[in-house]
């Protein structure tokens, strides 16, 4: 066990269960390495032993590493809360937004309340100079439209890579971003556009919007059901869409998670709320 965090080492598997529950009551915090640290995810601990570090990690008896961690992780949605980084883009902001939520349900027992502050600064932070969803809308009338209600920020990389999937005959998806306004609903999406007279057929989804207001799951949880949902959802549209024409796909608003951390919401005006994906799909032929 020593060695093993010392040097960044895999535990080797163990025999015994009970063992490998109590592996935990073993470790000590000066035989976690920077090198261990780095493969936090990797070493064989169980999430019991892992947590064990990040709280370690969260009270300042084990530094962080100097390298900045994958996306994704325990250990980088842990270091944005304690360093967190200069947002320079929106796919910053979708990434780090998608970290900070799948490791929601581990890191506020550990950090309290000024978890809930950094995921609070997150969501409001300033809105980038981005282009209207009327704007871009105008610019793709000959396309094919699909909205997806409730598409945000944190489920950008799983849903496109989805999309790019189940869109097979088209060509990969390039990826944009627009803003809508403060009202974050579906109606205010709808008199927006009407306002700005944009007038074009489209087909609907809800399977995220759905998900995302019954569900009281882990975001983790959360990305595997809309996932495996919307694939189910999708298949039938593409076989409404023309293969040989532009498809364009985007959200009515995003949702950000609330202020007291128990739920999923849109409504309130921020910016993750206000900043949705903007797809755009060419035809390979």
């Amino acid at each position: 066990m020593q060695q093993c965090l010392i040097h960044g080492l895999v535990l080797p598997e163990f025999s015994d269960r009970q063992f490998a529950v109590k592996v935990k009551q073993f470790m000590r915090p000066e035989w976690v390495s920077a090198t261990a640290v780095a493969q936090l995810e990797h070493l064989g601990l169980d999430q019991a032993g892992q947590d064990t570090i990040l709280s370690w990690l969260l009270t300042g008896k084990v530094a962080l590493p100097d390298t900045v961690p994958e996306p994704n992780t325990a250990l980088f949605a842990l270091r944005e809360f304690l360093q967190p980084s200069r947002v320079l883009s929106v796919e910053d902001i979708a990434c780090v937004s998608e970290s900070l939520y799948r490791y929601h349900h581990r890191l506020y027992p550990m950090a309290g309340q000024p978890w809930l502050d950094c995921l609070g600064a997150l969501a409001q932070l300033p809105l980038p100079n981005l282009p209207s969803l009327a704007e871009l809308l105008k610019q793709n009338l000959g396309a094919q439209w699909l909205l997806l209600d409730c598409f945000g920020l944190p489920l950008v990389g799983p849903v496109k890579s989805l999309i790019d999937e189940i869109f097979g005959a088209w060509q990969p998806a390039q990826l944009n971003f627009a803003q809508v306004g403060m009202g974050t609903s579906t109606d205010s999406c709808y008199r927006g556009l009407l306002d700005e007279n944009v007038r074009h057929s489209f087909q609907k989804c809800d399977v995220i919007d759905r998900i995302i207001h019954s569900k009281k799951l882990a975001f983790e949880d959360i990305v595997s059901l809309v996932t495996t949902e919307l694939g189910i959802a999708l298949k039938p549209i593409t076989k409404r869409l023309e293969s040989n024409q532009k498809v364009v796909i985007f959200a009515d608003h995003g949702f950000r998670l609330s202020v007291n951390g128990r739920h999923y919401q849109h409504g309130t005006g921020s910016t993750l709320e206000r900043i949705i994906p903007f797809l755009v799909l060419a035809a390979r032929h």
